[in-house]
């Protein structure tokens, strides 16, 4: 069943972007041959955004949807 987790948006849908942020960080990065974004998440470890409860996914969106529209999108997104 699909619910509106905030802004409108699915739990799926925020997960979605999420991970399309994460994967701009990587290219972005990865341009500049900066790879600590990539290590950090290795050495630390990262539960992934699909097991995390509902309230920690709206805090991760909520420290980038201000900007989301404004990113360069490294694929496209529903």
């Amino acid at each position: 069943m699909s619910y509106t987790l905030t802004d409108g948006l699915t739990r799926q849908q925020i997960i979605d972007r999420l991970v399309a942020d994460d994967i701009r960080l990587m290219h972005k990065a990865s341009i500049e041959n900066d790879f600590s974004f990539v290590a950090y998440r290795f050495e630390h470890g990262f539960p992934g955004y699909f097991n995390m409860i509902d309230d920690d996914l709206v805090a991760e969106w909520n420290e980038i949807k201000d900007d989301y529209d404004y990113f360069d999108q490294v694929y496209e997104v529903n």
